[in-house]
């Protein structure tokens, strides 16, 4: 007798679109198929990876969401509009998630480098501190309060494997690129203090890349996976990036 396949462990797809950066709806189908197994407390666990980040559910005007913490994990793994997200319901409240960006690739995840075996753990992302690009220049606390005081248009990147290898890249976010970028638009200034790059852009289907003098960055600044890379358009004739940094490690 043949040996019975594993059973399927239950599923579901989002495609990140509109308001998604505070709260995500469970599909309602999933919700009914399952009612009574849901947790109020879960965990999201990036596919292949030891992470998790704990998240409540909550009942919205007769629909499900994850609540109170999918901000952060949105936030921590730069999640766009676009992508692409498939949940399997592990049964033991903790939702497996496959990322995929615009192109239908899969997302590498963001993974916290004290991983501790067992323990759920919450990367805080605001909570880096600053790195030292002119230590005459009062600095804000964290890349959340800069992006909040900043008067001009700002974006935030977490740096991932491939953003500060060599031969990288780094993404820029579609919603940012589409308002403030031009399809003509080539290259971009990107200025510290003490220096300011010409970085040029290449297309990766709908999204944008920063390629040719990105690995200078990397190498000039010591970046390295967890930090934090606000930009702010300063000048935007000449499309002009300011950039802070803000450490991994304290």
């Amino acid at each position: 007798m043949g040996r019975r396949p594993p059973a399927r462990k239950p599923s579901f797809m989002k495609i990140l679109v509109g308001d998604f950066s505070d709260k995500l709806m469970i599909p309602p189908k999933f919700v009914r198929l399952h009612r009574g197994t849901l947790p109020r407390k879960c965990r999201l666990r990036p596919s292949h990876t030891q992470d998790s980040w704990r998240v409540r559910t909550k009942q919205i005007d007769n629909f499900l969401y994850f609540s109170k913490g999918w901000r952060k994990f949105a936030r921590y793994q730069s999640l766009e509009s676009g992508d692409l997200l498939v949940f399997r319901y592990a049964q033991d409240s903790e939702f497996c998630v496959d990322m995929f960006d615009k192109s239908c690739c899969s997302k590498e995840p963001v993974t916290s480098q004290n991983v501790n075996s067992g323990r759920a753990t919450s990367p805080a992302v605001v909570s880096c501190k600053e790195k030292a690009v002119n230590p005459k220049t009062p600095a804000p606390n964290t890349a959340e309060e800069l992006m909040a005081s900043s008067e001009f248009p700002t974006f935030h990147m977490i740096m991932r494997p491939i953003y500060v290898k060599s031969g990288g890249y780094l993404h820029m976010p579609l919603d940012f690129t589409t308002m403030h970028l031009e399809d003509s638009t080539r290259e971009v200034k990107i200025e510290v203090p003490d220096k300011t790059w010409t970085i040029g852009i290449a297309r990766d289907g709908c999204s944008r890349r920063l390629t040719r003098g990105w690995g200078q960055i990397v190498r000039e600044k010591a970046l390295k996976v967890d930090d934090v890379c606000v930009f702010q358009l300063t000048n935007a004739k000449d499309y002009t990036l300011k950039l802070t940094i803000f450490s991994s490690t304290s």
